[in-house]
């Protein structure tokens, strides 16, 4: 009997599908991935201010988000 419900408990471990977010995602090309880090670095730079401030940083911190959400 043990052996039975042991047979049965495996076979429901084995055959449990991942929940949709613990699939492999498909990667997304640099192109598109550049256009998204554009994007949000013109996002955050007219949010501080649209003159002044460092474009560089606007897009090093725009690049980190974008490399955050895409790993989740």
């Amino acid at each position: 009997m043990a052996k039975a419900i042991k047979k049965q408990v495996t076979e429901v471990k084995t055959t449990k599908k991942l929940p949709a977010s613990k699939k492999k995602l498909t990667p997304i090309s640099d192109t598109l991935k550049h256009q998204m880090i554009a994007e949000a670095a013109f996002y955050i730079s007219q949010k501080r201010s649209p003159f002044g401030g460092d474009p560089l940083q606007d897009w090093l911190l725009a690049e980190k988000q974008i490399e955050e959400q895409l790993s989740l």
